[in-house]
């Protein structure tokens, strides 16, 4: 039962605060915030200033900022408050969001992560110092199969755990061996890693391991849930297949809503997480109550290793799943199965180098083209489309580059997929999501086309809708929420997929743009649109003016060739006509305007490897060396320290800078760029550089203005190969679609753009507040 603070000496809210509605209780304003929290304001200024990216985003109410409660709530809640600040009557270990929502009268914090904190954390602090100790032969992931399948043990074979706890010191590993043996024969199977130790294999480890695995107070099975996050957070890598967090594997599995008495699949389960995160789905609607229907929970795993802990995971949840015998005898395999599934789930191994089908299917028609060797992303995701029975529905991770890359095989089977009818939606997540990569991923909603297929693609960009959970992210669960809202609200035909407050951005797409785009399927690709909001206001209510698109129609009406005012609206400009503009990367652009790739009309250079720079080439007063992070805030630090000598220089002088370069990040931060004035020319880049030299016709103030702009910014991201050292490479590079006017055009937008900016702020400030009066009106009009 959770602990109830004390009401003394609590912060309460006045007869004001009490008499709000529920509605107007779920936002507070940073005054109110600090009151509830039992903080000076000020705390509240530095936390949303030190976490930009995780504190919660204010909505302008008039003058004042207001915080959604349920977000504060839960942001708060990860947040300890220190021995100093603690009241006389705080208990040890409370944190600011039990005092906030005592406050406020919210329900006690909905923690994903209790089981963690209900297993007892000397046990959590002994495992580790144990798996220290292993013989330095042994194979930590030998240490995590023994734990587990001790585990699983002690859950299906009460009688035999007893003989477990009752044996000597000596005889544990003799009792160990006997136990498993009569075990059902795949889980037999499955627990073999215990029959398998060395007789002098760490000494005493098994009966310790008894002994606190059965003084463990929870159920087995959410002990494995916890020890399996646990065990991944240790190793930082994977040996095979990532463990899905089990987060996303709820939000997964409730996107494409598995119902009972159909066939559901895993055709790459890796630890069986999506399987189980099924079965718990199935549970929850009552499978059992709706008229005996019988689910088919199938999967396959492709290691010994994973098929052992998916048999496990399983067995331990109480599911009945057909797993096979054991994996194939090629791991890099790809077979969704003989197909016709109602659900397919999908987290596969992206990131293995080669692939193969099984003899059985060299036949196999691709619906896209057959796969580069290399390309096992590709593969999975055609194998996972064409398994799909007429009903069918599907939800597969791939790799964030994928949705939206110009490689010629990523872009072939998104055309394929989107023009067979089988994309649903694209959800963009955070990086650091998984626990053994920091790879950003993205979630693909497919469907069989058989059904009347969409002209339209939903897509979320759910980056934000996350937390910190130490080095890591995990999707919060207002997050996940926000995004199963926009989905099935997309599903239904409404407008209004999101509301301002939400944590993601939910955009839907024609085929036809998604064409004129490369079919990229990022929401980042697409000019920025308003907020999906209700189709009509209420009669007495006066809609909201529209805001321009500063990228857009709103630069063609900058240039002076919009079409002229209507006679009946004078204030009313439509949109520009196909005839008069083409489209781009930044939006519809005047015809006359250049628009291609950015390397034939810049010259484009990364800087020198590291291996041709020696360390005698380095000086304390030699010419300085621009890195990444000398790029700074659009233009060069003057502080560097690295430096290298003259004859260095003149060795490597293609990589010399010249006035009006723009060098921007290789490695790192790839948005980042700064332009090279005067006082750097004659400067050499660095290896985590790449410079843009403009080309005739370009001014460098202009590319800098065009790098700039939130659609580029967001192709940037999109075309970055994400990792622990995240890089852009210059092929990627040269494929930037750069919409380029004629030069007298190019100085006039740089001169007004600082004056586009004002304008549109003050547009987004009318949006939300409509009844500010009609003098931003008249003026945005000019625009």
């Amino acid at each position: 039962m959770a602990h109830r603070p004390a009401m003394t000496g609590r912060p309460s809210l006045d007869a004001g605060e009490a008499r709000k509605t529920a509605a107007d209780r779920r936002w507070m304003t940073r005054a109110e915030v600090a009151r509830a929290a039992g903080v000076e304001e000020q705390a509240v200024s530095l936390w949303a200033s030190r976490h930009p990216q995780s504190f919660p985003q204010p909505i302008r109410d008039g003058h004042r900022l207001r915080y959604q409660v349920d977000a504060v709530a839960e942001w708060l809640d990860g947040r300890k408050i220190h021995q100093k600040a603690r009241r006389a009557d705080d208990p040890r270990g409370m944190t600011y969001g039990q005092r906030f929502r005592f406050a406020v009268g919210l329900a006690a914090a909905p923690d994903v992560r209790a089981q963690a904190k209900r297993w007892p954390a000397e046990l959590l602090q002994r495992l580790r110092a144990w798996a220290d100790q292993l013989p330095v032969d042994t194979d930590p992931i030998t240490f995590e199969a023994v734990v587990l399948s001790l585990l699983c043990v002690r859950k299906v074979d009460p009688a035999g755990w007893g003989e477990l706890q009752r044996a000597s010191r000596a005889d544990t590993q003799a009792k160990v061996i006997e136990v498993t043996q009569r075990l059902p024969q795949q889980l037999a199977a499955a627990t073999e890693k215990l029959r398998g130790l060395p007789t002098d294999w760490w000494p005493g480890c098994l009966s310790k391991l008894v002994k606190e695995l059965s003084a463990a107070p929870m159920p087995a099975a959410d002990t494995f849930d916890v020890l399996l996050d646990q065990f991944a957070r240790r190793r930082h890598s994977s040996p095979d297949e990532y463990l899905v967090p089990a987060a996303l594997a709820r939000l997964m599995v409730r996107l494409v809503d598995p119902r009972p008495g159909q066939r559901v699949h895993d055709p790459c389960c890796g630890p069986g997480t999506l399987l189980v995160e099924a079965g718990r789905h199935l549970a929850s609607i009552g499978e059992r109550a709706m008229g005996g229907a019988s689910t088919v929970l199938t999967g396959r795993a492709t290691t010994d290793r994973t098929w052992q802990l998916a048999t496990l995971n399983t067995v331990i949840h109480d599911l009945h799943c057909d797993l096979g015998d054991g994996p194939p005898a090629d791991a890099n395999e790809v077979d969704a199965g003989p197909g016709g599934y109602d659900v397919v789930l999908l987290n596969p191994p992206f990131g293995k180098a080669e692939w193969s089908v099984p003899a059985s299917r060299t036949g196999w028609k691709w619906l896209c083209g057959r796969p580069a060797p290399y390309d096992t992303a590709s593969a999975w995701l055609q194998a996972v489309a064409l398994a799909l029975g007429p009903q069918g529905r599907a939800a597969v991770v791939m790799p964030s580059p994928f949705a939206s890359g110009l490689s010629g095989q990523a872009l072939a089977v998104r055309r394929g997929l989107v023009e067979h009818g089988f994309v649903r939606c694209v959800i963009t997540l955070s990086r650091n999501l998984f626990r053994e990569t920091a790879v950003p991923v993205t979630v693909w909603i497919l469907a069989h086309p058989g059904q009347p297929p969409r002209e339209d693609i939903l897509l979320i960009d759910a980056r934000k809708a996350t937390r910190g959970d130490g080095s890591y992210r995990m999707l919060t669960e207002a997050g996940c929420t926000a995004i199963l809202h926009a989905y099935r609200r997309w599903l239904a035909g409404s407008a209004a997929l999101s509301q301002g407050s939400s944590p993601v951005t939910a955009i839907t797409v024609t085929r036809d743009e998604v064409r004129d785009h490369e079919y990229a399927l990022q929401p980042d690709t697409y000019q920025p649109r308003r907020p999906h909001s209700a189709a009509s206001a209420l009669p007495d209510q006066r809609a909201p003016a529209e805001v321009p698109d500063r990228r857009g129609a709103g630069l063609v009406s900058l240039l002076g060739v919009a079409p002229a005012p209507t006679g009946d609206r004078p204030d009313y400009r439509p949109a520009p006509g196909a005839e008069t503009t083409r489209d781009s990367l930044i939006g519809a652009v005047p015809a006359d305007w250049w628009v291609g790739p950015l390397d034939q009309r810049c010259e484009i250079q990364p800087g020198p490897s590291t291996a041709r720079l020696r360390d005698s080439d380095y000086l304390p007063d030699g010419v300085p060396m621009v890195m990444a992070g000398g790029i700074r805030d659009g233009g060069i630090a003057p502080d560097l320290k690295k430096r290298v000598g003259d004859w260095t220089v003149r060795r490597l002088d293609r990589y010399q800078l010249r006035r009006g370069d723009i060098l921007l990040v290789r490695v790192g931060d790839t948005k980042r760029f700064g332009t090279v004035t005067a006082k750097e020319a004659g400067w050499l880049m660095g290896d985590t550089c790449i410079r843009v030299r403009p080309g005739s016709g370009v001014t460098p103030e202009y590319l800098a203005w065009y790098l700039g702009r939130s659609d580029v910014q967001g192709w940037l991201n999109a075309n970055t190969l994400h990792g622990s050292r995240s890089s852009i490479s210059k092929r990627s590079l040269s494929q930037l679609p750069l919409a380029l006017p004629p030069t007298a055009i190019q100085h006039r937008i740089v001169a007004a753009g600082n004056l586009i900016d004002e304008e549109f702020v003050k547009w987004e400030e009318l949006a939300r507040n409509p009844d500010n009066g009609r003098a931003h009106v008249d003026a945005a009009a000019r625009w």
